[in-house]
């Protein structure tokens, strides 16, 4: 994941290519992932005991979750995208949903209509 499509598009931070991608520009991207990273955490990582999670960043979660909901594409083409295979995938995005409202009731500048 760290070399997925989607890590090169974040370090770019080119607002054409997150909205693209999620759906929004970099700024309400940024404000939407900080109220999100309050709301998700990730349970593994380099820190953490156990199998390393696929999507390690809070930022790799909400960006996938955003194009899931807002970009016509199969579960293929996500994964592609994420670097992570089908079962991560929807084990992620299952987690993420309710974290994904609630920070969007905190955002609304960052509200897909």
């Amino acid at each position: 994941p760290s070399t997925s499509l989607w890590s090169t598009i974040f370090m770019m931070r080119d607002d054409s290519a997150f909205i693209v991608t999620v759906s929004l520009p970099v700024l309400q991207f940024n404000m939407l992932l900080a109220a999100f990273g309050r709301h998700y955490q990730v349970k593994s990582g380099p820190s953490k005991k156990g199998r390393p999670a696929r999507l390690q960043n809070v930022n790799n979660i909400l960006a996938c979750i955003l194009h899931f909901y807002t970009a016509a594409v199969e579960q293929k083409t996500l994964c592609e995208l994420f670097g992570v295979p089908p079962a991560t995938l929807s084990r992620v995005l299952k987690l993420a949903e309710n974290a994904v409202q609630l920070a969007l009731n905190e955002v609304p500048e960052a509200r897909i209509e």
